[in-house]
């Protein structure tokens, strides 16, 4: 089972300090078969511990565990073609120790970990996350520049304490004379 993968494009205003974020989701959890399973096997500066196919796709995995981090992302080359997860061996200790105490040989709990545990496993690299990120980033540019038309878009307001009305853009709603916004109204864009 591998895990989902979501990540996240941000935009802060440079005038309010606003942020915008659009959230975007990479790949959905879902089961794999890995087929010509390969162990130890280089790919760029680094050695993966399981290399293996995945119809069409490439999937590399890594190993982690106190001692041992992940490589860093220039280590590796990857194409758009070969996805690659981390695998944290942290919480096999647990899969063992459950193992033994329901008389299950250590082969079947460890197929059992590299199947299910999907917790111990996180996307390094997925061959979809650039498309989906430049996807993220397009939507997001549309929501900013919608969001600072409507900031300069002018706007009637009136002062519901002293009565004062006035036009100005949709973050100028702060009354002139009596220096309030709280009691500020849009009347009606213009």
């Amino acid at each position: 089972m591998l895990p989902g993968f979501k990540s996240q494009v941000c935009h802060i205003d440079e005038i309010t300090g606003e942020t915008l974020a659009i959230d975007f989701t990479v790949a959905a959890p879902t089961e794999v078969t890995l087929l010509n399973v390969e162990p130890e096997k280089r790919v760029g500066e680094v050695v993966v511990d399981l290399i293996g196919r995945v119809g069409d796709y490439t999937l590399a995995i890594y190993f982690t565990h106190p001692g041992r981090t992940s490589p860093l992302s220039n280590q590796i080359t990857l194409g758009d073609r070969c996805g690659l997860i981390k695998l944290s061996l942290d919480n096999f200790y647990a899969h063992i120790a459950g193992a033994k105490k329901q008389e299950e040989s250590y082969s079947a709990a460890l197929r059992r970990f590299l199947e299910k545990d999907v917790l111990s496993k996180m996307w390094l690299h997925h061959p979809r996350y650039l498309r989906k990120k430049q996807q993220a980033e397009m939507e997001l540019g549309k929501r900013v520049s919608a969001v600072r038309s409507e900031r300069l878009a002018e706007t009637s307001f009136s002062c519901g304490e002293c009565g004062h009305t006035w036009v100005g853009p949709a973050s100028k709603s702060k009354c002139s004379r009596c220096n309030s916004h709280l009691y500020s109204f849009r009347n009606e864009k213009t």
